[in-house]
């Protein structure tokens, strides 16, 4: 991310066209045209190699049936439906750079969620497979869906975002030095990790009573902002002491 960044700035002031256009040629008349001198049941059916023999061996058999007309009127139509075609592509620079940051920006910010509220996530797309059903279980009947199972969880998830979260900003701020950029970055992953406990309490508090919801132990929106806002704090005190020191 950081040296897509940098490539970026770079880039940017230059008032010049970045764009090159590349050629290529498309084969895909030649397979369609070799694919028609196979019966069209067994076309679909059938791997490459297996095309192969089988072209080889019709192919074959006109020959020797002496039925050369044939075989040279199909190779004749192959070759006058297969010539390629040469297509242009134009590929802009600073498009491709913003494509591939945006593309490891997303990246990042799917790993980090994984590493923090993963567990969780997968039980919550469980759920989603089960409630889509044309005759839907009841939730807490399911073996991963005990109190016991969902504590583990949620406290399990709860580990994850105490231990990895700091790391996850100390590298933010250690690459990109950017609090604007650090923050774009961060924001998604804090939301979605809001929207993953705020799922899951949600099913809990429907689907289970009240000593159950108390065992799971979910914590509310406002318990998960202030941890977040905990750990922000946290990091931000371990930077400024540093700084001082």
């Amino acid at each position: 991310i950081k040296h897509l960044l940098i490539l970026r700035e770079q880039i940017t002031p230059f008032q010049v066209q970045l764009s090159v256009l590349e050629h290529s040629l498309d084969f895909s008349k030649l397979k369609n045209a070799a694919l028609s001198l196979i019966p069209l049941s067994l076309s679909g059916k059938l791997g490459n190699n297996q095309l192969n023999d089988l072209t080889l061996n019709i192919a074959g058999r006109a020959s020797a049936q002496g039925n050369s007309s044939v075989a040279i009127s199909s190779v004749k139509s192959l070759l006058e439906g297969t010539t390629p075609q040469v297509k242009e592509h134009c590929r802009d620079s600073r498009r491709e750079v913003d494509k591939q940051l945006k593309c490891s920006c997303e990246t990042f910010i799917s790993a980090s969620i994984a590493e923090t509220v993963g567990p969780m996530k997968e039980v919550l797309d469980k759920i989603k497979i089960e409630t889509s059903k044309q005759t839907p279980p009841k939730l807490s009947s399911l073996p991963w869906m005990s109190t016991k199972n969902l504590h583990d969880v949620v406290s399990d998830c709860q580990k994850k975002i105490k231990k990895e979260l700091p790391v996850i900003q100390k590298m933010l701020h250690l690459y990109l030095c950017n609090k604007e950029t650090e923050y774009i970055l961060f924001k998604p992953i804090r939301n979605e990790i809001m929207i993953t406990f705020m799922g899951l309490r949600q099913i809990v508090n429907t689907e289970y009573t009240p000593d159950e919801t108390t065992i799971i132990g979910c914590p509310s929106q406002e318990q998960v902002a202030m941890l977040l806002a905990s750990l922000q704090i946290q990091q931000t005190t371990q930077e400024t002491s540093h700084s001082n020191s």
